[in-house]
């Protein structure tokens, strides 16, 4: 499945795994928060050790 970055709210990480938010859809996956954020790049913030936000 690929979802565009701009679709991106936010992403949130429980454990091992990550659900990843938009405004239709949610997505639950395996990975962890700091890979997820060298994928994204800059434009997403991590707010929080559990938050990873798209700023855009």
């Amino acid at each position: 499945m690929r979802v565009e970055k701009r679709d991106i709210l936010y992403l949130e990480s429980r454990i091992r795994i990550l659900r990843l938010v938009t405004a239709e859809r949610e997505y639950s996956f395996y990975d962890n928060l700091e890979h997820a954020a060298r994928e994204l790049g800059e434009s997403f913030l991590r707010c929080h050790r559990s938050f990873l936000v798209n700023m855009d």
